[in-house]
């Protein structure tokens, strides 16, 4: 069985709205799901669909929960082989779930990633809006599918902003875990918000100083994988394959290291 977790924001207008509807994709995939810390709302929200609450999460001094706390409270709450970490405004589709448990057949460690349709949450039960909706690109990681021994020592990383997401995917290649992307089979749907819960807004998620802590915990720029980076693809007819290592890859990797320093360049004019 999978379990999912997440850290919810607080539910509040429009994030109510956003994890309700990602949470209800969770509980219909049969999962166990986890839902993390003590904000505004988040108990209510897992006794409705008889979710799993560990209200305790670190954080660190700008309250912002911490990834390793998050992950190992998912941990002691679950003793499941498979578990998933989701950004709590995914909805995650329905072949998630057989595809997790191939997998765990098939590796004994493995990490899923995929892309996500970017859609407006009040479209997330219309499929034409679906099928119109625009692409996230490959480095752009809002879930996470892997074997229960992976990602046991983190580094204390902080929750929504940039650099863990894409470290996980290079820490999986450095312990020799298969990366699967199932982009070609199918996507998740991100629901559109704004970061009006932070201060500083998008600027300050990526380019703020939790950001570039996260991304000096990380190593630098240089362990910042994403979905080209994985060790095999998915594809429509089920079967996972291995990837070739390709120079759209390390196209990919020069792109993303000037797009997060024009980022960094643009909110603090440095």
């Amino acid at each position: 069985m999978l379990t999912i977790f997440a850290v919810p924001k607080a539910f509040q207008p429009p994030f109510d709205l956003i994890q309700n509807q990602a949470i209800d994709s969770w509980v219909a995939l049969g999962a166990h799901v986890v839902l993390i810390g003590d904000e505004e709302g988040v108990a209510e929200a897992a006794a409705r669909v008889g979710a799993t609450h560990a209200a305790h999460v670190e954080r660190n001094d700008y309250g912002t929960p911490r990834l390793d706390s998050a992950f190992a409270a998912a941990r002691q709450s679950s003793d499941h082989s498979v578990l998933c970490f989701a950004n709590c405004d995914i909805v995650l589709p329905q072949e998630l779930a057989s595809v997790a448990a191939n997998l765990a057949g098939a590796h004994a460690k493995f990490l899923l990633v995929g892309r996500c349709v970017d859609i407006d949450p009040t479209d997330v039960h219309t499929p034409a809006a679906i099928a119109a909706g625009s692409i996230r690109g490959h480095d752009y990681l809002d879930w996470f599918v892997f074997s229960r021994d992976l990602f046991v020592d983190l580094p204390p990383f902080v929750l929504g902003r940039a650099g863990f997401d894409n470290w996980l995917v290079w820490e999986a290649r450095h312990v020799g875990a298969a990366v699967v992307d199932a982009s070609d089979a199918f996507l998740a749907i991100h629901q559109r918000h704004e970061h009006s819960h932070l201060a500083g807004g998008v600027a300050w998620a990526y380019g703020g100083p939790e950001a570039q802590a996260n991304i000096e915990l990380a190593g630098g720029r240089r362990h910042l994988y994403s979905m080209l980076d994985a060790t095999h693809r998915l594809r429509s007819d089920g079967m996972i394959v291995p990837r070739r290592s390709s120079r759209l890859r390390l196209a990919h990797h020069a792109h993303q290291a000037k797009l997060v320093a024009g980022r960094v360049k643009t909110a603090f004019g440095r």
